[in-house]
């Protein structure tokens, strides 16, 4: 029903009940007022025209006797007054017990649908709000891939660089990505890139002097340049060599560690390292005149592999692992 409807129907209803509270406060009025008329002067009325009793002629009632046939007549009337007023208030008590349950009943059904109303936008403010937190969780996590990405370009970028600056800046930023990555796999990315780093070809060290046939400023262009990379080589080293350590911040063991075929050629290395599960791989590795220490190491069943590497026994291994060398 629409609304206009439902207004008109409640128009209908309260006329309907206004035209009977008329009817019936008429009707218990006329009743009063015959009552009151039967109690005075209209007993005798009564008596003779509707009980049909002969008062004051010859043979009718008179004196005491016409007294006591009034008295009952008002006492009739008096009785039919009062069962009119019980009526009547039972009537209005019914009446009102009636439009108060209704009124009542109107009430709840109010406070129902306040709280159906009041539940259903809580719940679409609540879905509105789980939707608004994941679509927010969404773009924060896409932000920080976003950046976590930019961040591994830049770096890996840097450490391609020409400039041995720019490279050791790129080791560094690279190792923070490791540290700070979310997933093991993404640290292991980084890893891999500083240690495709060190397996990359370069010059050799040219000595201390020039050769017969080369120009001394040659020379030095190229031993500066050696010396330069070597720096940033070692740094890489000592970057992973010092999260392999036990005790380390970020640890990185239980991590693919390739050293194939990696030159260590001067400065010492220390793997004072817990190799416990990864893989650390020495093959054809070659160690020049530094020194990679591993006094302090534990083997706990990590897979180390020393197949051919070459130049100076490192130091610290386990009884027969030094087989491996060649």
């Amino acid at each position: 029903m629409s609304e206009a409807g439902e207004t008109g129907a409640r128009s209908s209803v309260r006329w309907r009940r206004a035209a009977q509270g008329a009817l019936l406060v008429v009707g218990v009025a006329v009743a009063v007022l015959v009552v009151v008329w039967v109690l005075g002067p209209g007993a005798k009325w009564w008596l003779v025209h509707v009980d049909g009793v002969k008062v004051g002629e010859k043979g009718g009632l008179a004196g005491k006797d016409l007294a006591d046939a009034l008295d009952t007549v008002r006492g009739r009337a008096m009785a039919i007054a009062t069962g009119l007023l019980a009526a009547v208030a039972i009537y209005y008590t019914a009446s009102n017990a009636n439009s108060a349950r209704r009124s009542a009943q109107a009430a709840i059904a109010g406070v129902e649908a306040v709280r159906h109303s009041a539940e259903a936008t809580e719940r679409a403010q609540l879905r509105t709000f789980e939707h608004s937190e994941q679509a927010q969780r969404r773009t924060h996590e896409l932000t920080e891939q976003g950046q976590r990405t930019d961040r591994f370009t830049a770096a890996v970028a840097q450490l391609g660089d020409s400039s041995p600056a720019v490279q050791l800046g790129g080791a560094h930023a690279l190792a923070g990505l490791a540290d700070d990555a979310p997933t093991r796999e993404f640290r292991q990315t980084c890893i891999d890139v500083l240690c495709a780093f060190l397996r990359l070809p370069y010059e050799p060290d040219p000595g201390s002097e020039p050769a017969e046939d080369q120009d001394p400023a040659q020379h030095a262009q190229a031993r500066a340049a050696y010396r330069a990379l070597r720096v940033v080589r070692h740094t890489v080293i000592r970057i992973i060599a010092n999260h392999l350590r036990v005790g380390a911040q970020v640890s990185w063991h239980r991590h693919a560690i390739d050293f194939t075929d990696v030159v260590f050629d001067g400065g010492n290395v220390w793997f004072a390292a817990r190799f416990g599960g990864g893989t650390v791989d020495f093959r054809l590795a070659r160690f020049g005149d530094s020194t990679v220490n591993f006094v302090g190491a534990q083997f706990e069943g990590a897979s180390v592999e020393f197949y051919r590497a070459g130049g100076q026994r490192p130091e610290g291994l386990p009884d027969g692992m030094a087989d491996h060398l060649s």
